[in-house]
């Protein structure tokens, strides 16, 4: 079901799309928050079986999780006004198109139960980390610059 299909015109369309998707990172946010204050408990649960850099980078991944739906959400409120056919726009919606593809990524993989202190498994979670802090970085940027 997608309601924007429902709609009478492109500006609408936008509008109901801009409109789901910030209720869905709504969403998203309450999980990722209640999964933080879990996570000092579940460190202490795995204290032997988990480095303490393993733990320093789930917290950190569940940090930027949550600093990531906030900021997601409140970008679709920022696409929503900008103009429509703007090179700004298009570049905007591309940035956060990816920063929400590396969202929703490390989101699976940090509430995934996995032997965190696997190699492989870690850097992709240090990856993702560091990328949607980087296209958080970049969207602000591009919001500053008058293209």
């Amino acid at each position: 079901f997608e309601p924007q299909h429902g709609a009478r015109n492109e500006r609408e369309r936008r509008a109901v799309f801009f409109t789901d998707r910030y209720n869905a990172h709504s969403e998203a946010l309450k999980y990722a928050s209640d999964q933080t204050q879990t996570n000092e408990r579940d460190a202490r649960d795995s204290i032997f079986s988990i480095s303490d850099e393993c733990l320093d980078l789930r917290e950190l991944a569940l940090k930027t999780l949550v600093e990531a739906r906030v900021f997601l959400k409140n970008s679709y409120v920022a696409a929503w006004a900008m103009e429509e056919d703007s090179h700004k726009r298009k570049a905007f919606e591309g940035f956060q198109a990816n920063l929400e593809l590396f969202t929703e990524k490390l989101s699976r993989m940090v509430f995934q139960k996995v032997a965190w202190d696997r190699g492989n498994f870690f850097r992709a979670v240090e990856f993702s980390t560091h990328s949607i802090r980087l296209y958080m970085a970049r969207i602000l940027v591009l919001a500053d610059d008058d293209i």
